[in-house]
């Protein structure tokens, strides 16, 4: 078939799980090559599923690296920010996924690249006091061929001839502190204070560029008594709502994939043919 796919996996658990890899059963990545006449594509991780490391410190703080990079033909869709970035903004995940609609038009060339750091606590105990935190940042890059998908009110492919650039940035902080009071048979944990901070920068340029920024705390202070929260965004640009050309009137193609691949060759006759739709049929 002149086709090379090679596939490899990496497990990683050190000195009793003191550092281990973030997947299931101690997965620390798995990457793939795949050259075809017509097709390549590279993934050293992907961002669904990305080469990590964890390192447990005594069971009290966990720090976790993650990073992915993406080259040819099949790239997966951008990823949204961590769900705690969008929590302590006070905003739907889905809001903040500011590539959706281009992730639906399915794969194209290009690359892609990210990586992410976090660090988390258990509950850090002294005497009747508790506490515990956790703080993440990273940023995710991907510049990709989308054909003939257009902007609305613009002539022409979206970007430079298709090709379009995407990025995001992103830092939070959170954490808890109070009370564990153990009374015979009543064990309750009363928070003090709890309290977030979060930023979140996002990008998508050029023809057209679209920036947004993001700045949000909360905090609550001795169960609710006191509490506020602050979320300020900033947006400049022009946001790209896309178009095909002769394509579906809902602005965006109906069917996302389909599976043989067009011009596809020496297909065996017992292949089951695959469709993947934007949205329910």
């Amino acid at each position: 078939q002149r086709t090379f796919h090679a596939n490899f996996d990496l497990y990683v658990n050190v000195l009793g799980g003191l550092i281990r890899g973030t997947g299931p059963g101690n997965s620390a990545g798995h990457s793939v090559l795949h050259i075809e006449p017509g097709d390549w594509y590279l993934h050293l991780g992907t961002p669904s599923n990305r080469l990590g490391i964890e390192l447990d410190l005594l069971h009290l703080v966990k720090i976790k690296s993650g990073a992915y990079f993406m080259t040819g033909s099949k790239l997966e869709g951008s990823p949204a920010p961590p769900s705690q970035v969008a929590d302590i903004l006070g905003t739907e995940l889905q809001k903040l996924d500011y590539m959706r609609d281009f992730n639906a038009l399915g794969n194209g060339r290009g690359f892609a690249f990210g990586t992410d750091f976090r660090v988390g606590t258990g509950d850090i105990t002294f005497l009747i006091l508790y506490a515990n935190f956790q703080a993440g940042l990273g940023f995710d890059i991907m510049l990709k061929d989308y054909g003939e998908a257009q902007c609305n009110g613009h002539r022409g492919p979206v970007g430079i001839d298709g090709w379009y650039a995407n990025g995001q940035a992103y830092a939070y902080l959170q954490g808890e502190a109070g009370i564990n009071l153990k009374l015979l048979f009543i064990k309750k944990k009363i928070p003090v204070i709890k309290a977030g901070a979060a930023t979140l920068f996002q990008a998508k340029l050029p023809n057209p560029s679209w920036f947004a920024g993001y700045l949000g705390v909360k905090f609550d202070l001795l169960g609710g008594l006191v509490k506020g929260k602050i979320r300020l965004k900033i947006t400049f640009g022009e946001e790209c709502e896309l178009v095909m050309p002769g394509g579906s009137p809902l602005g965006f193609p109906v069917i996302s994939d389909i599976k043989p691949d067009d011009q596809t060759t020496d297909v065996d006759v017992f292949t089951a043919p695959q469709v993947a739709f934007n949205m329910p049929v």
